[in-house]
This record gives C-alpha cells, structure tokens and sequence, in this order.
C-alpha cells in the first residue's frame, strides 16, 4: 500500500545518501522520543496523578509507551531523514 511504498521510497534514498541520511534519521529521532516521553509523562501524571519513575513497573510502563509510539512513527521518520538528507550533506 501506500505506506509500504514510502517506506520503500525512503529507504532507497536513505541508502543513496548514506551517512547524510543516517544522521538526519537519528536528529528525528532524538526529537521524536523527546516530544513523546514529555507527551507520555504528561499523560500518565494527569491518569495517576504521580511522576511515573516513582514505582518501577510504573516507569516500565511509560518506557514501553514511549518506545510503541516511537514505533509507530518509523514511516514518517524515513520518510522525513531521506526529505532531510540533502540539507544535512549539504551542512
């Protein structure tokens, strides 16, 4: 489907652009995981009404959040570090 295609498009221009591509992937993904871990900490502070590092299972719980989310995003963050690549190689 269409997603199968961008990500089939984004992975051969990452592998045509190589390390330019690799850290446009890696700066995305920094941002992403920051901006969800804040989103999930939100989230879990307003249901439980605590920070979640206060009982392990609990920060085991967001950790898994924030990784499922992050998962989620893969086809966008190809997407985005190949549309990316060429102004990082260019810096």
């Amino acid at each position: 489907g269409l997603i199968a295609r961008a990500v089939a498009w984004a992975q051969e221009k990452a592998v045509k652009l190589g390390q330019a591509a690799l850290l446009a992937y890696l700066l995305i993904d920094i941002a992403v995981y920051a901006v969800l871990g804040l989103i999930v900490r939100s989230a879990f502070r307003a249901m439980r009404g605590h920070e979640p590092w206060e009982d392990p299972k609990e920060f085991l719980v967001a950790a898994a959040a924030t990784w499922a989310g992050n998962n989620a995003t893969r086809p966008l963050r190809l997407a985005g570090a190949a549309a990316l690549a060429p102004g990082v190689q260019w810096a």
